[in-house]
């Protein structure tokens, strides 16, 4: 894990100055396009899917990965958008036959996992953009990546049924309640031990 830190802060101390002018550039248009589409979105679901897609997929993925893991026994997984009210669509799901008090809270909140991999992956198109010649070709495919990191990064976040799932378990709220207050605790406990 050390070494995996070093090479991306080396990443970063090597990146050129003007490289990171013009991501930064990149981010103000990628910005500008999502203010400027969220009304085109509101009318235009089908663009608002497309859009959505690569954060959709890595958002239920996450879920199902970790529900894999933690033995929750996925049944369904879906990326076709299902109509919840008049304005509200839900973009996928994944279904579980074995959800219980140990992990509800941690598939729920799955997604939050896409972060530091969000992260990585920024670091990762700097470090492939600033070894490349700066054209409008390179132009474009900051933008590219840019949405696709924006997408990923916004679905890092749990949805609302998410947050009644995790809340759904009392006894899964106590016990993941105690260990927190442990590890944010462990110091003090070593002390008295």
């Amino acid at each position: 894990m050390e070494e995996l830190l070093n090479n991306y802060l080396n990443i970063l101390n090597n990146i050129n100055f003007n490289y990171l002018v013009i991501t930064f550039i990149s981010t103000l248009i990628i910005l500008s396009i999502i203010k400027i589409s969220t009304n085109f979105f509101k009318t235009n679901f089908i663009a608002f899917f497309i859009f959505s897609l690569p954060g959709t997929l890595a958002h239920e993925l996450a879920h199902f990965l970790l529900g894999l893991i933690l033995f929750a026994k996925p049944v369904g997984f879906s990326l076709i958008p299902k109509r919840t009210s008049e304005t509200g669509f839900t973009m996928g799901s994944v279904n579980f036959t074995n959800i219980n008090a140990i992990n509800a809270i941690p598939i729920a909140i799955a997604p939050i996992l896409l972060i530091p991999l969000g992260f990585i992956a920024s670091i990762d198109i700097l470090n492939y953009l600033s070894n490349h010649e700066f054209t409008i070709k390179y132009l474009l495919i900051s933008i590219g990546l840019g949405l696709s990191i924006f997408s990923i990064f916004s679905s890092s976040i749990p949805s609302s049924q998410d947050f009644k799932v995790a809340l759904s378990s009392k006894s899964g709220l106590i016990l993941y309640t105690i260990i927190i207050v442990i590890l944010l605790n462990l110091n003090k406990i070593k002390e008295v031990l």
